[in-house]
């Protein structure tokens, strides 16, 4: 055996197994399974954690098109070893409705207890009738958000949206966005956000649930007012919410090795 080198490929083929050994129900009985989108949607570093960095692969488990939970499978050098992948999943469910993950080698240790909650931005103009007009106002409601996570030691750091979406997709009342925050170091997305165009009554508003992916606190306003918070408390800790909505866990050791001739 012979050690593989690490490559974007590499570490690709390495996560997304991570991510294959897990299968999401939406009903108890097990009969409904989310799709995982084996291409990931996002490929970072973090250069500022652990020797030699963090790199991962952003995954979303999908019904139709619309996705339903996000899953950053990620590693780094074990003790410095680099080809020594230590693996790390951090979950988040998209789902309204509470998942059911089932894990093929295991118990699965993400068990989520309730689904995201939508919320309706303050004020602002109320989305178009088509899709197509939906998706050129994206930009600018999310022009009017504002993110900042807080570390332990309490210093404050910005982020900034993406470009572009990471995921776009239709519901049955409109347009529908994932959008990606990072901060000043690395790629790494600290947040999420997902953006969609709902009826409420006989009118189409625009809601948003911003989707926590870090052990940071963080922070989120609208239009320069507070909509939204994470902050660490006994019951929110730097691993989950309270209701495992978030969820990070280590797992194995992974040697990335190759067969020699």
């Amino acid at each position: 055996m012979g050690q593989t080198e690490i490559t974007e490929k590499s570490l690709l083929s390495t996560h997304l197994a991570a991510a294959q050994d897990f299968t999401l129900f939406t009903d108890a009985a097990r009969s409904k399974a989310l799709v995982l989108d084996e291409s990931p949607v996002f490929v970072w570093t973090n250069p500022r954690r652990m020797v030699g960095g963090q790199s991962g692969h952003v995954f979303l488990w999908k019904e139709k098109q619309r996705p339903l939970a996000v899953c950053t499978v990620y590693s780094f050098g074990n003790k410095g070893v680099m080809t020594d992948r230590q693996i790390v999943y951090e979950w988040h469910t998209l789902s309204e409705s509470k998942l059911i993950p089932v894990r093929k080698s295991s118990a699965s240790e993400w068990e989520p207890k309730a689904g995201v909650v939508f919320q309706s931005i303050p004020s602002g103009q109320a989305p178009s009738n088509t899709v197509a007009r939906q998706k050129l106002e994206v930009r600018q409601v999310l022009s009017k958000f504002e993110a900042a996570s807080l570390d332990p030691e309490g210093t404050r750091w910005p982020l900034r949206s993406l470009s572009k979406p990471l995921c776009s997709y239709e519901t049955e009342s409109g347009a529908g966005v994932l959008i990606g925050w990072i901060g000043d170091v690395g790629t790494d997305p600290e947040m999420l956000l997902l953006l969609e165009v709902r009826m409420v009554g006989n009118e189409r508003v625009w809601k948003f649930a911003p989707i926590r992916m870090t052990d940071h606190e963080l922070y989120v306003s609208f239009g320069g007012s507070e909509v939204w918070k994470s902050v660490r408390s006994p019951t929110d800790t730097s691993t989950q919410d309270a209701q495992h909505l978030y969820f990070r866990f280590r797992d194995k050791v992974i040697p990335m090795v190759t067969a020699e001739e």
